[in-house]
């Protein structure tokens, strides 16, 4: 699937998106430039944590590097809307150092 990204970080008119797995077995999202190397991992394992995400769903940071992702995502059809917040990080009272991951479901299987 291409797609345009263009958030905090990354620019990219013909961004690719494909489907792994982590050592955990959950999915793994990786985007790639136009040119097949890979921009940004948007997706993250947090079995350290004791956190598995539900069948066909995908942890998405939305902070630091990957601020805006989730909207993004959204937007183009890859993931659906937030189902679960997990708060990660030592402030997760202060809303301008939160470290939120939000749960959702992927809705493209062909990536």
């Amino acid at each position: 699937m291409t797609f345009a990204l263009h958030i905090k970080n990354w620019h990219e008119d013909h961004a690719t998106i494909r489907q792994s797995e982590y050592p955990d077995g959950s999915i793994k999202l990786t985007i790639y430039d136009r040119y097949m190397k890979p921009l940004v991992v948007p997706t993250v394992c947090l079995a350290d944590m004791g956190i598995q995400p539900k069948p066909n769903h995908v942890n998405i940071p939305n902070y630091g590097d990957t601020e805006g992702i989730l909207r993004a995502l959204q937007d183009v059809g890859v993931i659906g809307k937030t189902e679960q917040v997990f708060e990660t990080g030592v402030h997760t009272r202060d809303p301008l150092r939160r470290r939120d991951v939000h749960e959702c479901r992927l809705l493209r299987t062909d990536i």
